[in-house]
């Protein structure tokens, strides 16, 4: 069917089929209509996520950290994905942002950050797309990064409200250290 594939996803508790296409559109996944309100129970129950913050940017000569979150307020992630989606760069849509210019960060010293998750299955996830940098203890959305044609190298931020921020960096600094998110 025009280079469309069906395939069983092999899943303990759903008969799923996923739906592979020629990369066009993400894939998608099926499940039995005798398992669809069981399923959507499921996947709407965030205690079934995992959460994580990847450390460091992607590159060819090395992979980012992946710390796992434990303890986190799942509504102070959804609140945090739906800023970043409302402040994002998108130059499809005039957005009126406060954004501050830096020089780009020693990524040593002070690393990119993106917090997303992942169902417990591996079949659903968040956006990894938005990344953050905590600069003087605050955190900071990426606008995007500006290059100056060569003469200069400055990221454009987004500053995340400060109840907010603070929490986000007081889960980076309690994962990093291996401890859970306190109260």
């Amino acid at each position: 069917m025009d280079g469309n594939k069906f395939r069983r996803a092999n899943h303990e508790t759903f008969d799923l089929v996923k739906f592979s296409n020629d990369g066009t559109v993400l894939d998608v996944l099926y499940c039995a209509e005798s398992q669809w309100e069981q399923a959507y129970n499921y996947y709407v129950n965030r205690d079934n996520f995992n959460y994580f913050c990847r450390v460091g940017r992607l590159r060819i000569d090395r992979d980012p950290m992946i710390i796992t979150i434990h303890g986190v307020d799942h509504n102070k992630f959804d609140e945090l994905l739906s800023f970043a989606d409302e402040n994002a760069f998108n130059p499809f849509r005039r957005n009126n942002v406060n954004t501050i210019r830096l020089p780009f960060p020693d990524d040593n010293e002070t690393p990119e950050l993106s917090f997303y998750f992942e169902s417990k299955d591996g079949y659903f996830s968040s956006t990894k797309a938005y990344n953050y940098y905590i600069i003087n203890e605050q955190l900071f959305l990426l606008y995007y990064y500006d290059y100056g044609h060569g003469e200069y190298e400055e990221i454009v931020l987004v500053p995340v409200p400060d109840d907010l921020g603070q929490y986000f960096v007081q889960v980076y600094l309690h994962s990093i250290v291996g401890n859970a998110i306190p109260g």
